[in-house]
């Protein structure tokens, strides 16, 4: 679970060097940089927890230097295309999430800005729906399912964004939120929670 943060750093240089023109950047307004986010239900359920018996999948995980965009699914064929077609790198994995829904857990929804360049995923629909609304992103579906609250030994999957190369980026390693941070990412919180890699 390497993140390429060499590439990253030598590419916010660069894009921060070479701003939009003036005339491309009134286009279409840039996704803020917002307060942390809260799982969509931070607190245990009233009833009892029961873990899911199907097990998670890695939630794969690619970079897009040119582009900065880090792409992430639980299929593997995509993620292959992402990386054959669109020069994606792949960087392992941010952990692992479930395919399907079950009692315990929220859809993980993925947007994507062709101006931008950049991939969103968030489990709130009405965040999802302001992306699509006011920041003209595409409704990609479901990229996978987290967990709502930390139960079944889940970890904390957060979710970063660079607001000078209008990038997110999602781990579940605490240590490259730090490394990420230091890179200029703002800490938007914990989307959800995953499963951690064995």
């Amino acid at each position: 679970m390497k993140f390429s943060f060499a590439i990253l750093a030598a590419a916010v240089m660069a894009v921060q060097a070479s701003a939009l023109p003036a005339a491309d950047a009134e286009k279409m307004d840039k996704p803020p940089a917002i307060q942390p986010v809260q799982a969509a239900a931070a607190q245990l359920e009233s009833h009892p927890v029961r873990c899911p018996k199907a097990l998670p999948v890695e939630f794969l995980r690619s970079y897009h230097a040119a582009n900065t965009d880090h792409f992430y699914t639980t299929d593997v064929n995509e993620m292959n295309t992402a990386a054959t077609t669109y020069g994606y790198n792949r960087e392992g994995n941010a952990g692992r999430v479930y395919t399907g829904k079950t009692r315990e857990t929220t859809p993980l929804f993925r947007v994507y800005s062709d101006y931008w360049k950049d991939h969103f995923y968030t489990t709130n629909p009405q965040e999802r729906d302001s992306y699509v609304w006011k920041y003209k992103y595409t409704d990609e579906g479901v990229a996978g399912h987290v967990f709502r609250s930390r139960v079944c030994g889940s970890i904390p999957l957060y979710r970063l964004y660079h607001t000078g190369v209008i990038d997110h980026f999602y781990t579940t390693n605490a240590a490259e939120v730090g490394t990420a941070q230091a890179l200029g990412y703002y800490n938007e919180g914990i989307v959800g929670f995953g499963v951690e890699v064995e």
